[in-house]
């Protein structure tokens, strides 16, 4: 069976008003499992699935700089269950 983790975003320090790191953590000890290496938008809800049926769940963030109104043309990033990116 897999261990639980949680998934959650942080804010940038330089900029947290709108960006941030999407990070993992486990969820039977809370030590850090990954951060992912592209800046999301800390405000934009996450949701998580597997995506592509390949059995690994996939999260599903809002780009940094997006707003309701361009979510169409420059919205969402995909990651993968280890962090990295997908789409």
């Amino acid at each position: 069976m897999d261990s639980p983790s949680i998934v959650f975003s942080t804010a940038y320090p330089i900029n947290s008003y709108r960006s941030g790191y999407l990070r993992a953590i486990s969820g039977l000890d809370g030590h850090e499992l990954w951060t992912a290496s592209r800046l999301i938008h800390r405000a934009g809800s996450l949701a998580a699935g597997d995506i592509d049926g390949d059995g690994a769940i996939e999260i599903i963030a809002v780009r940094p700089g997006s707003t309701i109104t361009t979510l169409q043309s420059t919205g969402l990033i995909a990651f993968e269950h280890t962090g990295e990116v997908k789409w």
